[in-house]
């Protein structure tokens, strides 16, 4: 019986395996966005590449999103060595990444106790929460890379043997996921305090040496931007929860904050409903380790960890904005947590019937997790439907502004001009709300012979699609540079979609560019 419980466990990962082969072929290779901000991030690289600054004051071409340069140099270099821009590069990045944390979550186990079979339960598990996840996991944006270097950093802050060597690499490891995305900085003292406790020395090394990298980076950054380094990645992110807590009617994009109440209980969906049997069995791994600790007890970094990521989580999902992408903080730690379990269920002497019963377990959950994955692909026609955007937006005589997918402007030859997500997340967050005259004068000059912004987009709650109406979105944020469109253009035509699926977007926050305004006469 254990036996056969086992196997429906492997016979069901080999079928999410199976599931996301197919997905991700058919996604990396698809030549046009499957998340809205795929685009937007590639135009940092194209900023770096030409050397021109990617943090300084919003203007007409660019406004640089939240996060740290880390993920952009990257992935300027592969642009900069293969001398093309496209969408392929930075998502075989993130499916080499994933590869890399799959590798790590199976040397994890191994190297705490597992045998290859935990092992590989382990990270097949991880692999499985594909679609749970956005799905995510080759989206070419900066989020595997991340959990990457995190994961990278502490395997070598953990099983260094304290050598300086080690020790040093762990550091420049977690410190370079903090100039990936912000998160990583609330590892670097559990690290420090798991060295701390096996090795005095070596701890106080790790965090002086993580420390002192990290604030070098940042004043030179700052110091080179004058200061617009700090307000993109942390001044505004950090008034995040003051924004939350205003009252509906002081905020600008009202449409859009009206969704804020939803994220709790989109939060216990994740948790209670999608992943019920998991995280009951990580959770009771960890209770159980809690209560069993002694004096003498040494804790593994990965239980240490598991504390800020359990916060991460926890702190950014409640956030207008956060994405299926931020549960990978809980699902990557809970897989290291249910290795160790199925570890321990595998030692000699241990109750068959037990361990049958959490095999069987675990077989449901993989069962409740099973997913279409017509679902997550782009629809039949899109990438044809791109090509003919692209060359309909290429044959418009004079300049176009796609607010919202900047770089389908620069495939089109039609330069480069600011992300309206990034502008506006800039107006929302920041203290000092910055007046985008030269935008706004274009604007009333009649500067674009068309913008062609989204009409329809979806975000997906409890599984259940919310239309959001982008036209009204615009034209109610009271946003000056929103109001100088609405003054000077007008609705003129749409572009043609045989339905509403045809070149949308197919992860996070699903939208496309569908209406065309141009000058009012």
């Amino acid at each position: 019986m254990p036996l056969l419980s086992q196997s429906a466990v492997y016979a069901l990962l080999g079928i999410f395996f199976c599931l996301f082969a197919y997905c991700a072929y058919q996604r990396v290779t698809y030549p046009f966005e499957i998340d809205w901000l795929e685009g937007e991030l590639i135009c940092h690289a194209v900023k770096l590449i030409k050397g021109h600054a990617i943090y300084a004051p919003p203007s007409t071409e660019f406004v640089a999103e939240l996060y740290p340069p880390f993920y952009y140099a990257v992935s300027a270099l592969f642009f900069k060595i293969f001398a093309t821009f496209n969408f392929l590069i930075p998502r075989l990045l993130s499916v080499f990444c994933l590869m890399g944390i799959l590798c790590l979550l199976y040397l994890i186990q191994l190297k705490e106790g597992g045998n290859k079979s935990t092992a590989v339960i382990s990270s097949g598990f991880f692999l499985s929460f594909y679609e749970i996840h956005g799905p995510w996991y080759d989206v070419g944006r900066v989020d595997m890379l991340f959990f990457l270097l995190v994961l990278s950093g502490l395997y070598a802050t953990a099983y260094s043997k304290n050598t300086w060597r080690g020790v040093c690499a762990g550091s420049v490891l977690l410190v370079l996921a903090c100039y990936t995305k912000q998160p990583a900085l609330a590892f670097i003292p559990f690290a420090a305090l798991y060295l701390y406790l096996s090795d005095k020395k070596s701890g106080i090394v790790f965090a002086l040496l993580s420390l002192g990298l990290a604030a070098g980076i940042f004043y030179i950054l700052n110091l080179a931007t004058d200061g617009w380094f700090a307000t993109y990645t942390w001044v505004n992110p950090l008034r995040y929860n003051v924004i939350m807590n205003k009252p509906l009617s002081e905020l600008p994009f009202q449409l859009m904050f009206e969704l804020r109440d939803r994220l709790l209980p989109e939060m216990r969906y994740e948790i209670f409903y999608k992943l019920p049997v998991f995280f009951t069995l990580a959770l009771a791994f960890a209770v159980n380790r809690a209560l069993a600790l002694k004096r003498t007890s040494k804790l593994r970094i990965w239980e240490i960890t598991s504390i800020p990521a359990a916060v991460s989580y926890f702190s950014i999902r409640p956030h207008l904005g956060s994405e299926k992408n931020d549960f990978i903080f809980m699902t990557l730690w809970g897989c290291m947590l249910l290795g160790f379990l199925l570890a321990r269920l595998a030692r000699p002497g241990f109750d068959s019937g037990k361990r049958t019963t959490v095999y069987l377990l675990l077989a449901l959950q993989l069962s409740l997790c099973l997913y279409n994955p017509k679902n997550v692909v782009p629809s039949p026609g899109s990438a044809a439907r791109g090509a003919e955007f692209i060359a309909m937006v290429k044959s418009i005589p004079g300049p176009v502004y796609i607010p919202f997918h900047s770089f389908y402007g620069y495939m089109a030859g039609k330069g480069m001009f600011l992300n309206g997500g990034a502008y506006w997340a800039y107006q929302v967050l920041s203290r000092d709300k910055f007046r985008m005259d030269d935008m706004i004068q274009k604007l009333k000059n009649k500067y674009f012979d068309a913008i062609i912004i989204d009409e329809k987009a979806y975000v997906t709650m409890k599984g259940e699609k919310i239309a959001i109406d982008n036209v009204k979105l615009l034209l109610t944020s009271r946003d000056e540079m929103s109001q100088a469109v609405d003054e000077n253009y007008a609705p003129a035509k749409r572009v043609p979609f045989r339905n509403d699926e045809e070149f949308r977007n197919v992860t996070g926050f699903t939208t496309r560019p569908e209406l065309i305004l141009e000058p009012k006469k």
